[in-house]
């Protein structure tokens, strides 16, 4: 079928598909009820891991014979033609990280002279060198020990004792928390970290003399300059309280973030402090066990995210035929349900669902998909207590503005708002009481001028728009409101011409949108966007769909081509592969509702 097969052949194919993608994403289920971990990120993230596991000692670590060959070939495998490495699939090459891949290829046992060697070095080169953005790169390259001719340091631990982690968006916190993890360890050990018997490259030999402007770190206000001071003149007696001070923060801010990257840069500055903090080493420990590859042939997992992908499958699933398959489902969601402990005074939520098990605290939006999900197929009532419970924990931490957000620190979020509303509905909050009232002012007030709506989970103004449309379609307000409207007319415009949707994951950061290729997860965005929009129809939905079901595979799942998700620390995008059949399926289901059909 292509894209432009007629409207008769598009509505026909349309059960089909849905059964299809319905029978793949039931297949994935694990016994557990829930469906295994497949985000996954860049090969800087690859690369990161690698280097973690090395620095850390641990036995399974894939740079060692006999893995180090085929690890480095995987790596290579996503080599772009300019010699560097993209931070997602399909993007362009980020110089940054180009120095740690080089050292974890040599280690992985390739030779200088290989030609992808080669051309990374020229691009390191052509960067400034071993010096570039020496607050990561040359910073953890000194920590390792890897560039022994050379002086410095990672920079003193006091500089992190001024950071106040809570006034910085959620990925710049990581990068900081891992940073200071690094500086901290190193002025601990009093030394660089590199295991025992470990054979270094000599990168001050290999690689090219530096062409482009030198980008070593060098602090950059007068407070920057006086702890620099204070640091090479101070006695270490006065230095280890601040130090230890800001020890303790980083630790802190660290153990709310159970992703890769954090735990490989805080578990040795915890190893580095002795018994101080034996309780978050072993939390660390469990982070890395659970996200390391299963085997050392395979990428890293970034992140936990079972309870939402969970939540997300069994919205989409219900009312399939999936008999116990669900059953287990909703019992896996039901068990992943908790309260927060009086040893949490700031949860943002005082009961609901977490990200996945990893994470200590509820958050709004995981709560909101589970539940819909729960309502959606029916187990409302066999979890009453806890639905309610969520349901009134929503309400409570509803912000001043009138938004929710997936984090305390963070601003309210579009997306997670739109979910919230939804959520609040389908457990029989009224349209008009003060909860939603509010939530829809801020919709109102948070659309941009071009008429989308930024998220915080999703790549970005697509799930952004289509998440805010939802909850106010929830919240009743008619389809011919101007915001809703212009909403529609924005999606419809920016519609690919091979009929589907996509936007660049670099929208995430940029004041815009980005548009992309189209990809299955982002053009299932637009059309519930345009669905819950009231554009059941148009042709635009109609070539949506009729993308939809050309792409699909012969095992009903789609191809995941773009980022889908906004990640974590040294790997800010992340393909969703899972995600990619199950908000299809969502958008498929959503259309054949005889609700939906004009």
């Amino acid at each position: 079928m292509s894209a432009a097969a007629s409207a008769g052949d598009s509505e026909r194919a349309l059960p089909q598909a849905a059964a299809r993608a319905a029978s793949h994403l039931a297949s994935l289920q694990s016994p557990n009820g829930l469906w295994p971990k497949l985000p996954a990120g860049s090969p800087y993230l690859d690369v990161l891991h690698a280097l973690g596991a090395w620095l850390l000692g641990r036995k399974d670590h894939p740079l060692q014979p006999p893995h180090g060959e085929a690890w480095a070939r995987r790596i290579l495998a996503r080599q772009n033609p300019d010699g560097g490495f993209p931070l997602w699939h399909g993007g362009p090459s980020d110089a940054r990280y180009g120095i740690e891949t080089y050292l974890a290829l040599r280690l992985a046992g390739l030779p200088a002279s290989e030609p992808a060697l080669r051309a990374l070095g020229r691009m390191i080169a052509e960067q400034g060198g071993l010096e570039h953005d020496g607050a990561i790169s040359w910073t953890r390259l000194l920590w390792a020990g890897a560039a022994r001719g050379r002086g410095g340091s990672p920079g003193p631990p006091e500089h992190y004792y001024f950071v106040g982690y809570s006034r910085w968006p959620a990925i710049k916190r990581q990068e900081l928390v891992c940073l200071a993890a690094l500086s901290i360890a190193s002025y601990l050990r009093d030394a660089p970290l590199v295991p025992p018997s470990a054979d270094l490259p000599e990168l001050e030999s290999e690689l090219p003399p530096p062409q482009g402007a030198d980008g070593s770190f060098r602090a950059g206000s007068v407070t920057g300059a006086l702890i620099a001071r204070w640091a090479r003149l101070a006695p270490r007696t006065l230095r280890g309280p601040i130090v230890f001070r800001a020890y303790d923060a980083m630790v802190e801010e660290a153990l709310r973030w159970p992703v890769l990257p954090v735990a490989l840069h805080a578990a040795p500055a915890v190893q580095a402090a002795g018994g101080r903090g034996s309780h978050a080493l072993a939390h660390f420990e469990r982070v890395i066990s659970m996200l390391s590859p299963e085997s050392p042939s395979s990428p890293p997992r970034p992140m936990d995210d079972g309870i939402r992908r969970a939540a997300l499958l069994l919205l989409a699933l219900a009312g399939t035929d999936g008999g116990g398959r669900l059953e287990s489902a909703v019992q896996a969601l039901l068990k992943g349900f908790r309260r927060a402990s009086s040893s949490e005074p700031g949860a943002p939520l005082r009961a609901g669902w977490a990200l996945g098990d990893l994470h200590a605290q509820a958050d709004a939006e995981t709560t909101a998909l589970a539940l819909l999900a729960l309502h959606r197929s029916g187990a409302a009532a066999s979890g009453r207590s806890a639905v309610v419970e969520a349901a009134e924990a929503l309400v409570a931490a509803q912000r001043k503005d009138g938004g929710w957000s997936a984090d305390d620190n963070e601003p309210s979020a579009p997306d997670v708002t739109g979910a919230v509303m939804e959520a609040l509905i389908a457990c029989g909050h009224a349209a008009d009481s003060g909860a939603v009232r509010r939530a829809v002012q801020l919709l109102e007030e948070t659309q941009h001028a071009e008429a989308w709506w930024r998220a915080s989970r999703g790549i970005c103004r697509l799930y952004g728009t289509a998440m805010a449309l939802r909850g106010l379609r929830a919240a009743g307000v008619d389809d011919r409101e101007a915001a809703v409207l212009r909403a529609g007319e924005w999606i419809r415009s920016i519609q690919n011409a091979d009929g589907g949707w996509g936007e660049d994951p670099r929208s995430f950061d940029e004041p815009g949108f980005r548009e992309g290729p189209s990809a299955p997860a982002h053009t299932a965005w637009a059309l519930l966007g345009l669905l819950a929009g009231g554009d059941p129809s148009s042709e635009s939905v109609r070539r949506g769909f009729a993308w939809l079901a050309a792409r699909q595979r012969e095992d009903g799942g789609w191809d995941a081509v773009s980022p889908a998700m906004p990640g974590v620390v040294y790997a800010p995008y992340l393909m969703d592969p899972i995600g990619a059949a199950a908000w299809p399926l969502l958008a498929l289901r959503e259309r054949l509702r005889p609700s939906a059909s004009s």
